[in-house]
């Protein structure tokens, strides 16, 4: 994400308004004018991504944007402790982590 050198703030968030409430396991707003807003899924092997479960994190997003009122870009971020597998539903996702990625 090369964001060691841009100065950010992070944060959980949970709406207020949307039934169903929507949850954000980490928000880093940066001080470029972008949100990556994560969701963090631990796997012992590669992580697969499920058709609903993009729908879901395409939800939150939505929500965040709608209740916020942001007018900053947002980069949906997976960030996954085994990579993530290819399927129809990791294309969904713009930036994708794994533990080489964060630590490697």
């Amino acid at each position: 994400m090369h964001i060691d050198t841009i100065a950010s703030e992070q944060y959980s968030w949970r709406s207020k308004e949307s039934t169903p409430a929507a949850q954000i396991d980490l928000i880093i707003d940066r001080a470029d004018d972008v949100v990556n807003v994560c969701e963090i899924k631990y796997s012992g092997k590669e992580y697969s991504l499920s058709e609903e479960e993009s729908r879901k994190m395409a939800y939150r997003l939505e929500t965040f944007r709608r209740e916020t009122g942001t007018k900053q870009s947002l980069y949906l971020t997976l960030i996954t402790a085994a990579p993530l597998a290819e399927n129809a539903s990791s294309d969904d996702i713009p930036v994708k982590l794994d533990m080489d990625a964060l630590f490697g």
